[in-house]
């Protein structure tokens, strides 16, 4: 009866390793982008949950920029009631100027940076939960939904739970 136990803990090993999943995992992370018809996007690599202090990568695709010399994007962060919680800081590559503005100007496509640092709009920190990351360029947007582990809040939250 034992050795019934082993061959099936090892068919399942074997049958678990040879997944399309886990096959799929394996292979080399490119870029997502090309997928997408709107000519931007979140990048997909983005391991979940994130930690706050974090930059937002993404990109713009060539064809927003074919009838424009420069292209509007904003990007937002939510809550799961999709009330504003952060604007993330957007660093412009020419002349390194950082802008919290709603929206921001860039000129050349390509991958792109935001940073966010985990703050909510009145500066405090945000607790550790569900977020949403929406990006809009002209009518569209992509959003990108996002676990927050906030390791700092959540000890302030249970004090009781000290390590």
């Amino acid at each position: 009866m034992k050795r019934v136990v082993y061959i099936l803990a090892i068919l399942l090993l074997v049958v678990a390793a040879a997944s399309p999943r886990v096959l799929a995992a394996q292979a080399p992370r490119g870029r997502t982008v090309a997928t997408t018809t709107r000519g931007f996007d979140f990048d997909r690599n983005i391991v979940n949950p994130v930690r706050p202090g974090m930059w937002i990568p993404f990109y713009l695709d060539e064809k927003l920029f074919e009838g424009a010399d420069s292209v509007a994007v904003s990007i937002r962060i939510h809550n799961i009631l999709n009330n504003v919680v952060a604007i993330p800081v957007l660093r412009d590559p020419f002349d390194g100027r950082e802008s919290r503005n709603i929206e921001f100007v860039f000129r050349t496509p390509g991958k792109k940076m935001a940073y966010w640092d985990g703050k909510d709009l009145a500066g405090r920190a945000v607790s550790s939960g569900v977020f949403y990351w929406k990006m809009s360029v002209g009518d569209e947007s992509s959003v990108l939904k996002v676990v927050v582990d906030n390791p700092v809040r959540r000890r302030s939250i249970l004090p009781w739970l000290r390590r």
